[in-house]
């Protein structure tokens, strides 16, 4: 079901939820969640809080995932590793300074490389006293690791001046590899201003070189990234001017002149060209710089807030943001013009990122698809979601919907160097924080992890499958039962379908806001590839006065029909029906979607609708999809909605402008 979402100067009462009540949701519109299961395992499988998962892939079967915990009472950083594509993992290893001293120890915001059999592990901790970052090195493939190195002992001079020594303010730092080659990256305000230094290592940690400035003086930001391809190095930066006295600060989101700048070494770091202007209209970096192993394809990506507006309160609210990509196939000298990986009204998480190999790139993101009730047939929450999208031409396209990986956020991203596998780890929060991982096919339709092979932290846990976020299967055919005394709605839906509950908020008639979609129910796909899953959906609307008739308001709706959508053909329009018991007419029409980022790109919708007229409110009931697909799903959504009960006295609702 493609949505469409209309927005009005003024919006009459009563067209305006059969108008949105075509649509899902903004969230539902870019979403879709594949026909089987998903699994997941719980790395960190422990009664404390594990954050900061990042992970790295080596090969074609290595999988490293490194957090801080604070199981043992104290904050530690723990290290998960897979030798056969992400299917088992072994016990955690504690990496972080584990001497006497270690109460005093704050572990923060780990960072994680790796090639071939060589594994790097960076941190932040204060265990000296004072704030520095530390590196432990393994070579056997993380089976044993070297003693915490000081990052600040090998490449500043300690017990200096602190304007003569190197600050390597690690909570900004990033590492990456290639080979023997580690490279560090970090940004210091040594020489009065912020700029970005780069320090290297060709003996995995033993020493390092002199650090490199690679902004001199240029614009730099704090927020930046490092990516390595053999010996291709590119770091890159965003920035912004000041308006008020024009110096560089950080970039952050909701800014229009954010700019990108990007420096490249081919010759492994030793020398670095002029940065390179990526975009100058640029959002929040995140995660998103990426080089591909197998060409000279540089992919940039970043989160776009810039279409927002502030509310009567003063709060800034948004309108729409997106995650854009622009990508380089000449190693990084020049770049295309972005296209748009993700564009939603659900609010999208800084916490992006992408990886390459070849002429794939993937992308992951975390969104608030919205709260309520727990969803059993997802097997999961409302709230933050992780997804997971795909290009298979160098990042000129997408699939759409992207992928559903499960509840959380902060994901990290990695992929193997044969492409089948994708690795996706993150966040999630069951009571304490926990750190889950799943393993993603090639074609991006999830592959179930082992749950008998799940490793813990340390040793001291115990039936760690029952961590497992999976889904028991259900009964073939099964309906599941939705209610919402709120709104006084009761719906039946089958269990293999997937419910959305309301994303927009509403607002009073009459007003700017349109009328939000209540739920939404998707047909489960019927292929990877299959982008528009038809759906139901369901509007409730206030009306103008208790006296507002079912005529009324289907003359007003099927003109506004007929205003909205030019080329709309209304093949049956009928009062011979009921919805809920109640007196309700029914119409079935097509019409062609366009859509307004790439008009070429159009659509053939057909949509059934009913709705019905009860206690001064308007109850829309809508069955829509591509035409070609229209009748597929056409006997469930007839099952639904003449299941429908609609209460005859509604509680009164709260926050919802004129509604109750």
């Amino acid at each position: 079901m493609i949505a469409l979402i209309f927005l009005y100067s003024t919006i009459a009462a009563a067209p305006s939820s059969i108008i949105n009540s075509i649509s899902t949701t903004a969230y539902a519109s870019t979403i879709a969640v594949p026909s089987e299961q998903q699994g997941s395992l719980n790395l960190s499988n422990n009664e404390g809080d594990s954050i900061s998962p990042v992970m790295a892939a080596s090969g074609n079967n290595n999988v490293y995932v490194a957090w801080v915990d604070d199981t043992r009472g104290y904050k530690a950083v723990f290290l998960a590793k897979s030798l056969d594509g992400g299917i088992a993992f072994g016990n955690a290893t504690l990496l972080s300074n584990s001497n006497n001293s270690r109460n005093s120890s704050f572990p923060e915001e780990p960072q994680i490389a790796a090639s071939g059999n060589n594994v790097y592990i960076a941190w932040y901790d204060n265990i000296t006293g004072n704030y520095e970052p530390f590196l432990v090195v393994s070579t056997d493939n993380g089976t044993s690791f070297s003693n915490p190195i000081s990052l600040k002992e090998k490449v500043g001079v300690q017990n200096k001046d602190a304007s003569d020594e190197y600050g390597l303010l690690a909570s900004f730092s990033q590492i990456a590899a290639s080979g023997n080659n580690l490279y560090v990256i970090w940004y210091d305000n040594i020489t009065g201003s912020v700029e970005t230094f780069l320090t290297k290592s060709t003996d995995n940690g033993i020493s390092f070189s002199d650090p490199i400035n690679l902004s001199q003086k240029a614009k730099v930001g704090t927020t930046k990234n490092i990516a390595v391809s053999g010996n291709n190095v590119y770091v890159l930066w965003a920035v912004r001017e000041d308006e008020d006295n024009n110096t560089s600060t950080a970039a952050s989101p909701l800014t229009t002149n954010t700019q990108f700048l990007l420096v490249k070494s081919t010759e492994g770091g030793t020398t670095f060209s002029q940065p390179v202007i990526v975009t100058n209209e640029g959002g929040f970096l995140g995660g998103g710089l990426a080089a591909s192993g197998n060409n000279n394809n540089v992919y940039v990506a970043w989160k776009d807030d810039t279409l927002s507006e502030t509310t009567a309160e003063g709060f800034m609210r948004v309108l729409s943001n997106k995650i854009s990509l622009a990508k380089s196939t000449d190693g990084g000298t020049t770049f295309s013009k972005p296209v748009n990986i993700i564009e939603s009204k659900s609010s999208i998480g800084s916490d992006f990122n992408i990886a390459a190999n070849a002429n794939n790139v993937y992308a992951v993101w975390s969104m608030d698809v919205g709260a309520g009730e727990f969803i059993p047939e997802l097997g999961r929450l409302p709230g933050e979601h992780i997804f997971a999208a795909k290009s298979t031409d160098g990042g000129t396209t997408f699939n759409k919907p992207p992928i559903d990986v499960g509840n959380g956020r902060f994901p990290e991203v990695s992929v193997s160097d044969d492409n089948n596998n994708l690795y996706v780890t993150w966040l999630y929060n069951i009571g304490n924080a926990e750190i889950f991982f799943t393993k993603i096919t090639g074609n991006l339709s999830s592959q179930l992890t082992d749950t008998a092979s799940l490793g813990t932290t340390e040793t001291n846990a115990t039936d760690a499958a029952s961590t497992l976020a999976v889904e028991e299967p259900k009964e073939e055919g099964a309906f599941l039962t939705y209610e919402n005394p709120n709104y006084g709605i009761k719906i039946q839906y089958p269990s293999s379908w997937v419910k959305i509950e309301e994303q927009e908020g509403g607002g009073e008639l009459g007003s700017t806001a349109t009328t939000p979609v209540l739920v939404s129910f998707f047909s489960p796909a019927k292929s990877p590839t299959d982008e528009h899953p038809e759906s139901v959906n369901i509007v409730v609307e206030v009306l103008p006065s208790q006296t507002f008739t079912l005529d009324e308001y289907t003359q007003s709706g099927i003109n506004e029909l007929r205003t909205s959508l030019q080329d709309v053909n209304i093949i049956e329009s009928t009062d011979n029906t009921t919805l809920a018991g109640n007196p309700a007419h029914k119409i079935i029409y097509t019409f062609t979607f366009i859509d307004k980022d790439n008009p070429s790109n159009q659509l053939s919708i057909k949509n059934m609708q009913i709705w019905t007229v009860k206690n001064g409110k308007a109850y829309v009931f809508s069955y829509g999809g591509v035409v070609s697909e229209f009748s597929e799903s056409l006997a469930d959504a007839q099952k639904m909605i003449d299941s429908s009960e609609i209460s005859s006295l509604l509680p009164t609702i709260t926050g919802r402008g004129s509604i109750g």
